[in-house]
């Protein structure tokens, strides 16, 4: 039986690093939190069962087994890289490629796409779905969604929404009113690589941090999607939530919340040339606006006695 692969973002964290022997500069690189990159080939390691890694006061040192896989991961990704472009199709001038994650695009792109293409029949939409920022790059893409922070996303970029971090689970898995020590006790969501996490929720709150095992994923789409199953309480952008939370089958434990580190930003690659793409830009903009006014209130607060 073929052996479950470790998910690919892990070995690209680690490649990076390796070739910068820093994972602050990796995560530069890469546009993601240095604690991300840290946690990515930590799981990596905890995967193979041994260290790539000699952690130093200034930077990082690989060891033996580190030094001996680099050359292969590498290859195997500038591969893979290849075989994505002998792939791509020829575009014309009415095609608008979006590079976008794929979370944002199944619950804001793809459902509302055919209000977007009514009035411009002539479009061609291409979507093409990215995790990595040097995926971003390699797109050529006429639009770029990036999830990340100000600092991350370049200067031309413009936040499409102020998102909020939110407790979602399913309907009936636990009571109207829970407390925290009932949200505690059940099983929880948690998203590998962002800086969100139950600690920095607990803390916000003055809480005791939950003790049960989490079930972890590597996107927020994926952990609305084990929340909407019954799975556990997940710890999500409020954004991405929204449309399961009009539907009903999300709802909010709690209205507590804390601003979100990271959020979608959308640029325009030669907005004075790309009319389409303009035109895009707004109507995500009516989308994404319309449905925050449709969804739950948020209570916006700093401290709770939850």
């Amino acid at each position: 039986m073929q052996k479950k692969l470790p998910p690919l973002n892990w070995f690209r964290a680690f490649e990076c690093a390796a070739r910068n022997l820093n994972f602050t500069i990796a995560a530069l690189e890469l546009g993601l939190t240095q604690s991300a990159i840290s946690q990515q080939v930590r799981l990596l390691e905890q995967k193979f069962g041994v260290p790539l890694f000699v952690r130093l006061p200034r930077g990082l040192a690989l060891t033996d087994t580190g030094r001996s896989i680099l050359p292969n991961v590498s290859k195997s990704i500038k591969g893979l890289a290849r075989i994505a472009e002998s792939f791509e199709p020829k575009q014309t001038k009415n095609t608008l490629t979006i590079a976008v994650s794929i979370s944002f695009a199944q619950r804001f792109i793809i459902p509302n796409l055919s209000t977007f293409l009514a009035n411009n029949p002539d479009a061609q939409i291409r979507i093409k779905s990215v995790l990595w920022p040097d995926e971003f790059m390699a797109s050529d893409a006429d639009i770029e969604i990036r999830f990340g922070s100000t600092e991350t996303v370049g200067h031309s970029a413009k936040e499409l929404y102020q998102d909020r971090i939110v407790l979602v689970c399913a309907p009936g898995l636990l009571s109207k009113t829970p407390t925290w020590t009932e949200i505690c006790d059940a099983p929880r969501i948690q998203i590998v690589g962002t800086s969100e996490t139950w600690e920095k929720w607990s803390a916000n709150f003055k809480l005791e941090p939950p003790r049960s095992i989490a079930q972890l994923v590597d996107s927020h789409g994926l952990a609305i999607d084990l929340a909407r199953s019954g799975t556990g309480v997940a710890l999500t952008s409020h954004l991405l939530a929204i449309p399961a939370l009009i539907e009903g089958t999300l709802v909010m434990p709690l209205k507590e919340n804390i601003i979100a580190s990271d959020r979608y930003f959308i640029s325009v690659k030669e907005p004075q040339k790309n009319t389409l793409g303009e035109k895009f830009c707004l109507w995500l903009n009516s989308e994404v606006f319309q449905a925050s006014k449709s969804s739950l209130t948020l209570k916006e607060v700093s401290s709770s006695k939850v």
